[in-house]
């Protein structure tokens, strides 16, 4: 059993395209949640069983939700069929949201999912998808599950001190197209920033100038896709980290 956090994307429910097939799936089995060996749920209530736990950094309030069914084209009938989905906003009470159905994918590269259903604003950090019956397949998953957001939601975050001379400030987050990175130090050291994402890959990774123990820049990702994402902060043997959203346009 495959437990994966924090694979998933958190997105305006009104994002506009001019694509043809704007949220298409690839047909690849390691772009894929699989399960082929059940495991005791954190909801001990669904005892022994398949399923994938989503820790979403937050509590936020959530809107539609929408699922790409398991699109590899010789593995479809391992796809969901029905599920139990539970959230919760400690990871220790659960609440059932509800039993759903997925259609099965066509195991073609234009693929869009379906919306399974609206949380109207339900509030929750924790997610857990249970599968109950697939199409057939030895094993059970799916390829990706997008959680949109019920209205803009945008926060300052303080990243908690590790270190007693180094205080970083984050703002907003989840945020679109940049965030704004606030440092006050007096630790001894060049500062670097860096932003990876959920693979563990470096996509940003700049230097911080600070003026009096100081500095204040808009760090602009545009250029990068809607997602999870994780801030590092390192001046000399100092280090702090922070998860980040960034959200669709």
């Amino acid at each position: 059993m495959k437990n994966w956090h924090f694979i998933f994307l958190i997105c305006m429910p009104w994002i506009l395209s001019g694509q043809c097939y704007p949220d298409r799936h690839n047909t690849s089995w390691t772009a894929s949640w699989i399960s082929c060996e059940t495991a005791p749920n954190p909801n001990t209530n669904r005892g022994q069983s398949h399923w994938t736990m989503y820790d979403l950094g937050e509590v936020y309030s959530l809107g539609e939700m929408k699922v790409w069914n398991l699109n590899v084209p010789d593995h479809l009938n391992s796809g969901m069929r029905s599920f139990e989905v539970d959230y919760s906003l400690d990871g220790e009470e659960w609440t059932h949201l509800g039993s759903f159905d997925l259609d099965q994918a066509p195991g073609t590269s234009i693929y869009e999912g379906e919306m399974v259903t609206d949380w109207n604003g339900l509030q929750a950090r924790y997610v857990i998808f249970t599968p109950k019956s697939n199409y057939g397949g030895p094993c059970v998953g799916f390829s990706e599950v997008r959680f949109g957001l019920s209205q803009r939601q945008v926060a300052t975050s303080l990243i908690p001190e590790q270190e007693n001379c180094l205080s970083v400030k984050v703002y907003p987050n989840p945020y679109v197209d940049f965030f704004t990175l606030e440092v006050n130090s007096e630790c001894q050291g060049t500062l670097q920033y860096s932003l990876t994402n959920i693979l563990g890959q470096e996509v940003i990774n700049q230097t911080l100038q600070l003026n009096q123990n100081f500095g204040k820049m808009s760090i602009h990702t545009s250029q990068l896709p809607a997602g999870n994402y994780v801030l590092h902060i390192r001046q000399g043997e100092k280090y702090v980290t922070h998860p980040m959203i960034q959200l669709g346009r």
